[in-house]
């Protein structure tokens, strides 16, 4: 719920201050309302590639470390079913790599 307004609120200022909107954004409400749920996604998306790289990074320096475990328990169910189709390459799992590369793409299309 907050992240919902927040990204409202930060919709708003954009709108208001005509940071670029100005050309395809109407003056309606839902126009603004869509704009709010584009940054939300947005942000989402930047937030689960910001863990998807830290639990990539982690997985080969260390671990064995809480913070870790924390993200495998996160990330498991993301991850899951691209293990069951990608195998493992030289004991290597690349399977945080390919959603990384989806999460990518994803925010390339939301932006």
């Amino acid at each position: 719920m907050a992240a919902t307004l927040l990204a409202l609120t930060q919709a708003l200022l954009l709108w208001v201050l005509g940071a670029g909107l100005v050309g395809w954004m109407g003056a309606d409400g839902w126009s603004l309302l869509w704009v709010a749920v584009r940054l939300l996604v947005g942000t989402a998306f930047q937030g689960l590639f910001v863990l998807l790289l830290l639990y990539a990074v982690l997985s080969w320096v260390q671990p064995h470390s809480p913070v870790y475990g924390w993200l495998s328990r996160l990330l498991g169910p993301l991850l899951a079913p691209i293990r069951q189709h990608l195998p493992l390459v030289g004991g290597v799992d690349l399977s945080p790599l390919v959603l990384l590369l989806a999460v990518q793409v994803a925010l390339m299309l939301v932006g």
